[in-house]
């Protein structure tokens, strides 16, 4: 048991560190492949987003260093007031990561639902804009009609005043 208590703690805070420079690479090449790919309007959106991506990535390293070097200071100390405050400050900035984790997630909800609301509206305009047009032009139908009737119609007639003339 002490092995693998050891082994899990030097392996979990690397692993804390690996996973956020994976993120921070992964945010940085995103922002570069959307920022040049995406409408002006959402630019501003994607460019906060990168931002508050990349310090939740950075924070999660920092976290992981913390975790790794208080393992290895305050295993065997002397001075439980340095220890506890060592581990105050990890756990707030833990606390944080989450805050901004939290906040980062409905930031989106809240982009995303605006982009389904200006969809919805937009499709609705539409809709009504369709529904107009069939009423003034019946989807076409009485104009195929009416201009085959209306040549046929002159046809005829012109056939006809020719037969009594």
């Amino acid at each position: 048991m002490n092995g693998w208590a050891e082994w899990s703690d030097m392996v979990f805070p690397w692993a804390i560190v690996a996973a956020g420079v994976v993120f921070l690479a992964w945010q940085a090449r995103a922002w570069s492949v959307l920022s040049r790919k995406t409408a002006l309007s959402d630019v501003e959106f994607l460019r906060r987003r990168f931002y508050r991506r990349a310090q939740i990535s950075f924070l999660m390293i920092v976290l992981g260093l913390l975790l790794w070097a208080g393992r290895l200071m305050f295993s065997d100390t002397e001075h439980p007031l340095w220890a506890i405050g060592y581990w105050t400050v990890a756990a707030l900035l833990t606390l944080w990561l989450v805050i901004l984790a939290t906040g980062d997630l409905l930031v989106g909800f809240y982009h995303f639902n605006q982009l389904k609301h200006r969809s919805d509206l937009e499709q609705v305009r539409l809709s009504l804009l369709a529904d107009k047009l069939k009423r003034i032009h019946g989807n076409g139908k009485h104009l195929r009609g009416a201009g085959s009737n209306a040549s046929a119609q002159n046809t005829g007639e012109a056939g006809a005043s020719e037969h009594s003339g």
